[in-house]
């Protein structure tokens, strides 16, 4: 059944051609007829037959594919911006520092001109994030806008998201790295492990 419904679905969508009917081939062939019965109308329809069963493909077909394919991938990217990095995140990322809710707290109250960023995007942030943290999603994270948020290479800059199942955080120390940032922490339990423990937070 569910193999049924996945095929159901892309065939809506143009991305599987099912095979033609009689009576779709009479009906295709009928307005085919019509169309050529139009004055200065000569449709660009190919033909193609198999030892089975004739197919018939079109430019309109094409089209159908197309639009389901961007469809798709304005719905991947969609779902990837709203739930990014469903994915376990690694253990480290070299060249930073990793560390928990604990760690936060002391190397804040050890790093004066640290730079707390939460990866997250607006809709997770209203949940509720760490005071003080500054809101650069990783989607809109370059080198121009970490500039704006910490000035200087070497001032030290710690990222959060969600937590381990967040992939946020790791995209943009990724970015960070190539920008030329040496100082980065990273907390990789995030705003799920600080709630958890039940750490004061700030709600928008």
């Amino acid at each position: 059944m569910l193999a049924e419904g996945w095929r159901a679905q892309h065939l809506s969508l143009g991305l599987l051609q099912a095979p033609a009917t009689e009576a779709a081939i009479d009906c295709r062939q009928e307005r085919l007829a019509t169309a050529d019965a139009m004055p200065g109308h000569r449709p660009n329809f190919e033909i193609m037959t198999s030892t089975s069963v004739d197919t018939v493909r079109a430019p309109a077909m094409h089209v159908l594919q197309r639009t389901g394919l961007i469809l798709l991938s304005a719905l991947w990217i969609s779902c990837g911006n709203a739930h990014a990095a469903e994915v376990i995140s690694p253990e480290a990322i070299p060249g930073t520092t990793r560390v928990d809710a604990e760690g936060v707290i002391n190397i804040v109250e050890k790093i004066s001109d640290l730079v707390i960023i939460d990866a997250r995007i607006s809709i997770d942030r209203k949940q509720g994030f760490i005071e003080g943290s500054r809101s650069l999603p990783d989607i809109d994270t370059t080198c121009a806008s970490l500039e704006k948020v910490v000035p200087g290479k070497m001032r030290p800059v710690l990222f959060y998201c969600n937590g381990v199942k967040c992939g946020r955080s790791v995209k943009s120390i990724n970015i960070a790295q190539a920008c030329g940032y040496q100082k980065i922490y990273w907390f990789r339990g995030g705003f799920e492990e600080w709630k958890a423990k039940g750490y004061p937070f700030v709600m928008e």
